[in-house]
């Protein structure tokens, strides 16, 4: 894939995965007088990233890497933004919770030189988490719709085209805010795993009981396929009260506009017929 069309997630997150190696291969880093480079940090000088996405950690994953670092030490280190006498966290937040689990004081880190702006902490976040396959649907919901409230990006498009998604995949996310309090709240605990896609199809369905059903179901080993159909199922409105929303008989008005792909070409001849009927009982 030529640059060009390379978004401008993946470049930074080409360039910070090229870096990393570079440091776990090299075994003497030179620190330059600025202060700035691979260093050893004190642990209690570092502030987490007030815009990181990831909200909740998998606390058996987080004792493995802890036992891990405890036994062959650090293998990529952490990165922070220097502000001030203090340190901002970029990249690396399970990596430093670990050291804290194992009562460490310090930590090796990369500190780089940039300008840190809540946007730039955002996208930061967003870039180390983006390749992770059991990102959380629900985190980055939030993150997403915090980030649009304080004015980052005007708009969906402008954020999917800044972290490298699309627009429709961006609207998916922040749907499933939608969903009932009940959900969000088990979807919180980190004790199950749903897919953003499916938690787009269950907010579909307004009616939170039978959401909720729905969202068990599913837990329960529901397919995908099945899932379509439930949901199909539950917002299909009967054909004669669609074909009422057309017509408007007492002032005997046809209007009409007809989505072919989503209704489909059986469904919509069901509600001309319906139409065709009502007209011809005046």
């Amino acid at each position: 894939m030529s640059d060009q069309k390379l978004s401008k997630l993946e470049k930074m997150m080409q360039a910070g995965k090229g870096a990393a190696l570079e440091v776990a291969k090299t075994t003497s880093v030179a620190l330059v007088d600025s202060g700035f480079g691979l260093k050893d940090i004190k642990i209690d000088l570092i502030d987490d990233n007030p815009r990181q996405t990831r909200l909740t950690m998998d606390q058996n994953y987080l004792k493995e890497l802890a036992d891990t670092i405890k036994k062959d030490g650090l293998m990529q280190p952490i990165s922070v933004i220097k502000s001030g006498d203090r340190f901002i966290l970029r990249a690396g937040q399970r990596r430093l919770a670990a050291h804290k689990l194992n009562n460490m004081a310090t930590i090796k880190a990369i500190v780089e030189d940039i300008e840190h702006t809540d946007k730039g902490l955002f996208e930061a976040s967003i870039i180390e988490n983006a390749h992770r396959q059991n990102v959380d649907p629900l985190e980055l919901a939030i993150s997403f719709e915090k980030a649009l409230e304080d004015g980052f990006y005007s708009s969906q498009s402008e954020l999917a085209a800044a972290i490298g998604k699309t627009e429709g995949l961006v609207s998916q996310y922040l749907s499933i805010l939608k969903l009932s309090s009940t959900i969000k709240d088990r979807l919180s605990s980190r004790e199950i795993s749903v897919g953003v896609k499916e938690l787009y199809k269950i907010q579909k369905i307004k009616d939170e009981v039978k959401q909720l059903d729905l969202f068990n179901l599913y837990l329960k080993g529901m397919s995908s396929y099945e899932l379509d159909q439930e949901v199909k199922k539950l917002t299909a409105l009967p054909s004669e009260n669609k074909s009422k929303k057309y017509f408007d008989e007492k002032k005997r008005v046809v209007n009409m506009k007809l989505d072919l792909k989503k209704l489909g070409k059986d469904e919509t001849i069901k509600i001309l017929q319906d139409l065709i009927t009502q007209i011809k009982n005046l």
